[in-house]
């Protein structure tokens, strides 16, 4: 929806912007007070046209998909328990109904920084772009999830209004958060995440991939016969 600004940097003008996820995130491991891991790699957002930088900021809030990771339920056994052997991560291909439902939002369970600034780097190409890095975002629990990205100016003002208006807004893929157990582990970091970090945007490097160390469950020794006792008749 075009917005006429009243104040600020657009004075005069009438807006239409547009938001477009350059780089998703996969994955993430559910936060732990002591081993908090973000999400990997880290949600880049880009405007799809050039406003300016100065005042620009996107707020990010969390809807929940369902409460697993998983593209299918868990192995259920005899039992009736789930099995514990880890399952493949939802592919990226995966596809999230969009717009999720508004009580779906879990922004409660986000930890970390929901709101990033304008960065106005060159990119890949070579061209100057603005990006907005979340480099620094946990989720408390579990599930397959989907993040909403708002962009905002924050000195400007419309028409008779003093409220800051949403210039633009989109929903990112869907991503699966795991727990510790059953973290399938971390890739090397994406051509962009590292091109962001040579530009001095703070991320999270690695030049290797980390996978999950497989449990090896203990030995079980062989039980041994046991004699067998015969009578003997006097």
């Amino acid at each position: 929806m075009p917005i006429r600004f009243a104040s600020g940097p657009y004075t005069g003008q009438t807006i239409r912007a547009e938001l477009q996820e350059a780089q998703k995130a996969d994955m993430g491991r559910k936060f732990a007070t002591r081993d908090r891991r973000p999400l990997d790699p880290p949600p880049v957002e880009i405007p799809a046209e050039g406003p300016e930088v100065v005042g620009l900021i996107c707020h990010v809030d969390l809807y929940l998909i369902r409460p697993t990771p998983y593209p299918h339920s868990r192995a259920v056994g005899s039992s009736g328990e789930g099995s514990s052997r880890a399952l493949d991560p939802p592919p990226p291909t995966l596809v999230a109904p969009l717009p999720p439902a508004e009580e779906s939002k879990v922004t409660t369970s986000l930890f970390g920084t929901t709101f990033a600034p304008a960065s106005q780097v060159k990119g890949l190409d070579g061209d100057e772009v603005i990006f907005f890095v979340f480099s620094d975002l946990s989720v408390r629990t579990e599930g397959l999830f989907v993040l909403r990205y708002r962009m905002f100016d924050i000195f400007s003002r419309m028409e008779g209004s003093e409220d800051i208006h949403v210039l633009a807004q989109c929903y990112s893929g869907p991503f699966g958060i795991y727990s510790t157990t059953e973290f399938p582990g971390l890739r090397v970091s994406t051509e962009l995440t590292k091109h962001l970090s040579r530009y001095g945007v703070r991320v999270n490097l690695r030049e290797s991939e980390r996978k999950r160390k497989a449990v090896e469950l203990p030995a079980v020794e062989p039980e041994e016969p046991a004699e067998a006792m015969i009578p003997i008749f006097a």
